[in-house]
């Protein structure tokens, strides 16, 4: 029966199922309280832990961050480099073609034989002399533009007296025109048809 168990409900305390701790001056007791101080110990050492863990993943991101962010400044910079590159090449091209435009200009001016007004540079071809590989100018190239501009324009170039070149374009038809028809001129020889100017041609007559 119960009252001859010497445990009885009373001692219940010191089993396995938990509730109150032992009494303080028992062996028990000491365990109970080192148990319990490990424990305590345990959770600490759990908790920096993760302290410790999540202040390494923010670091990391943060580096992750950082990088991505220096990456994205030093695209920008290439992104300016590469534009400042363009800008010099477009630059460099420009003030070349000017520079070529020049030497053919002068180098057709040089060879006309007399001046011409600025305002008549435009009625020049200078974009039909051809540049050798060295960069000066071909000078055939540049006689075939200086007999054309001499041909099609004398009024505008004006002789080391000032004067205006006399117009070497033939009469053409006797009344003293200038004209002539385009059966006529291609009657005649490859050396006269040269003489005459395009606007001097009647054509389809």
């Amino acid at each position: 029966m119960s009252e001859n168990n010497p445990n009885g409900a009373g001692g219940a305390g010191t089993g396995d199922g938990g509730g109150a701790p032992p009494e303080k001056n028992s062996v028990s007791y000491e365990t109970y309280s080192k148990a319990i101080d490990e424990v305590k110990g345990l959770k600490a050492k759990l908790k920096d832990y993760d302290e410790f863990k999540s202040q390494q993943e923010k670091e990391k991101a943060d580096k992750e961050r950082a990088d991505l962010e220096k990456k994205g400044e030093f695209q920008k910079l290439l992104d300016l480099e590469r534009e400042k590159n363009k800008k010099l090449e477009n630059d460099l091209n420009s003030h070349n073609a000017r520079e070529n435009s020049r030497k053919k200009l002068s180098a057709v001016l040089s060879n006309l034989g007399g001046s011409v007004d600025k305002k008549f540079f435009d009625l020049i071809e200078f974009d039909s002399v051809v540049l050798k590989e060295d960069g000066t100018v071909d000078e055939y190239s540049v006689g075939k533009v200086v007999e054309k501009f001499k041909a099609s324009y004398p009024e505008v170039i004006r002789g080391p007296d000032g004067n205006n070149l006399p117009n070497k374009a033939p009469n053409g038809a006797p009344n003293g025109s200038g004209k002539i028809t385009e059966s006529a001129w291609k009657a005649l020889p490859a050396k006269e048809m040269k003489k005459f100017k395009q606007d001097q041609i009647i054509w389809g007559n």
